[in-house]
């Protein structure tokens, strides 16, 4: 028969289109245009060797924004059982791919007295063979859909990774921030005792800046009681424990927000050609269209099969071909028909949601980021120097002896209170901008902390 050669050469063409890294070096160059870094996948014990000095390698230095990000993308657990479902994505895209394998009968019958009757058959299902090509575009739309969903992942891992490190970096910043002003406040206060003591202020005033100091240590312990979490939900994202997440240090402070304003628009434009989930609707809808297709001649004629038969008796061959099918007496496929119809018009449904939603998402976090950026800089630009500048005038008041201990109190609580909102406008700013990266809608990636500017030491 000629059905082997037919079935080689499909067999050998639906091979050709599946991907032998499994798309792994897609989801690269996607997960580089996102956040500027690309994962690992260490499928060999000579790859998690590499991945392992390469982890050492960058914990070796001061960890940044984007070293927690690469760390993520090489070690952490979430990002390589991404990869892998991608693996069994593409054994499956291979499985859909191929077309129906053959079977094969073979019956003896013993009849009493007689000699015995043999009887094979070899066969193939008609239709599955021809939609092969139909069935290899099915699954490939079906992988490139499993391929945005393993970016998605694997992007979504690294950029928690990155909004993490942003946390730490700001609790770490606070806590820095309040372990400055204790100092001053527990000078203050030896000031203050030693001038109740040559009785030059009552000792309420004494009292007053003695509670000061004490109130900004309180203030102090509970800025580091939030140090610790912060850097292990970042180990946790980037996959260390033990030894290494205890070793890592990192010396970056979150930088000031960028002058250039953030357009809407353009991050929606952005979002639309790039945003991952809007890919895997596009494939999903394609995947439908093809299903449809196929569903008029499998929903009549889906198990015909044809096949040679042979039969011996008495030593004589008799040999033949055949046919096998299902009569579609009730409801000709219609029902069928009908289901790979109204799946295509959900899947047109659901793209169409998926666009919408990409395009207000992008919007609503470009619109809420450019008002962060703007909060961060009016804070730095007025609300910090006014700080300063009221305390400076309270203290010159308090020197005249215009006013007493209580205003130039306040005039530092004030002053603490512009320089932790300052940090938290920058914790926000650079949160707000990893989302609006996992959105699709922002490009390049974030610039590593820089040091802090002298306005946030307080």
């Amino acid at each position: 028969m000629k059905t082997a050669p037919v079935i080689l050469v499909l067999a050998l063409g639906a091979c050709a289109q599946v991907p032998k890294d499994a798309g792994f070096s897609q989801v690269q160059a996607d997960s580089r245009a996102f956040i500027g870094a690309a994962p690992e996948w260490a499928r060999t014990q000579a790859d998690e060797t590499r991945a392992a000095e390469m982890v050492d390698a960058l914990l070796a230095k001061e960890v940044t924004a984007d070293t927690a990000t690469q760390v993520a993308l090489i070690n952490s657990p979430k990002v390589r059982e991404a990869l892998e479902r991608l693996g069994v994505a593409r054994a499956e895209f291979l499985a859909a791919a191929l077309p129906p394998n053959p079977f094969v009968d073979v019956a003896r019958l013993d009849r009493k007295g007689q000699s015995a009757m043999l009887d094979y058959g070899v066969g193939i299902a008609v239709i599955d063979l021809l939609l092969t090509p139909q069935r290899g575009r099915m699954a490939a739309a079906d992988f490139e859909t499993a391929r945005a969903e393993a970016t998605e992942a694997v992007v979504s891992t690294a950029l928690d990774a990155r909004i993490a490190f942003v946390a730490y970096v700001a609790a770490q910043q606070v806590a820095d921030f309040y372990r400055q002003s204790e100092d001053a406040a527990k000078a203050a206060a030896a000031a203050g005792s030693a001038l109740y003591d040559a009785g030059n202020i009552a000792k309420v005033d004494r009292d007053r800046e003695r509670f000061f100091a004490g109130e900004t240590a309180a203030l102090r312990l509970s800025a580091e009681a939030d140090v610790p979490p912060a850097r292990e939900r970042l180990n946790m994202l980037m996959g260390l424990s033990g030894d290494r997440a205890r070793r890592w240090t990192t010396g970056g402070r979150l930088p000031d927000p960028p002058n250039d304003p953030v357009e809407a628009e353009a991050a929606e434009t952005r979002a639309v050609a790039t945003n991952l989930h809007l890919k895997a609707a596009d494939a999903r809808l394609r995947a439908a269209a093809v299903r449809r297709g196929m569903t008029g001649p499998q929903s009549v004629l889906g198990d015909l099969q044809i096949s040679a038969r042979g039969e011996r008796d008495d030593g004589l061959w008799k040999r033949g071909a055949g046919l096998s099918a299902t009569v579609p007496l009730f409801g000709l496929g219609a029902p069928a028909r009908s289901r790979a119809a109204a799946e295509v018009r959900a899947a047109q449904a659901a793209r169409r949601g998926a666009e919408i939603e990409t395009r207000a998402n992008a919007r609503g976090a470009a619109e809420r980021l450019e008002a962060l950026r703007k909060l961060a800089i009016y804070r730095r630009d007025t609300v910090l120097p006014l700080s300063k500048d009221v305390y400076d005038g309270v203290v010159l008041d308090f020197n005249a002896m215009q006013i007493g201990i209580f205003q130039i109190l306040q005039a530092k609580r004030d002053r603490l209170g512009a320089g932790r909102d300052y940090i938290e406008a920058l914790r926000d700013f650079w949160t707000a901008r990893s989302e609006l990266d996992a959105i699709g809608a922002f490009q390049p990636a974030p610039a590593p902390p820089t040091p802090a500017t002298p306005a946030q030491g307080g």
